[in-house]
């Protein structure tokens, strides 16, 4: 709980980017937030553990790319939650070859994939921001991912 605290705080600081106007930025980056929360809960009543989350902002055909290292054998779940702006979020997920390993490319703001690693190494989660609504097609949307592990 102490470490999502620290994360709230940290990219409530940090955020510089507005989606239109300072207020409503702030609105979308909190219900993205808010959405974690529930996920993370979920995750963590399922028997599982949240290793990492972070926070955000794309425009349309926007990526983002985080670098992690993920282990042999352990089942790794990412979920991608999109703000309302954010129309279709899609995530891939690339091994160090630059191999694609698995991907959601739903039509949903929602994307969630699941792996288990063939070997240790460093591992792209690439995040799309495939669409957008019109109001937000120029302007930054915020995203958050979740990256849990199965027990």
């Amino acid at each position: 709980m102490k470490k999502i605290v620290i994360l709230i705080a940290a990219v409530l600081l940090s955020t510089t980017c507005f989606a239109a106007t300072p207020q409503e930025s702030l609105e979308s980056m909190v219900s993205v937030m808010k959405k974690m929360t529930i996920i993370s809960g979920a995750i963590i009543a399922g028997g599982n553990q949240v290793v990492h989350m972070s926070v955000d902002t794309l425009q349309r055909k926007g990526t983002y790319s985080e670098y992690r290292t993920f282990y042999y054998g352990t089942t790794y779940k990412i979920t991608g939650i999109g703000s309302d702006g954010i129309s279709d979020l899609d995530i891939v997920i690339i091994d160090a070859n630059g191999n694609e390993v698995v991907k959601d490319t739903k039509a949903d703001n929602l994307p969630d994939v699941t792996f288990t690693p063939t070997s240790t190494g460093t591992y792209t989660i690439k995040v799309l921001a495939y669409s957008t609504s019109d109001l937000a097609a120029s302007q930054e949307n915020f995203f958050g991912i979740v990256i849990s592990y199965v027990k």
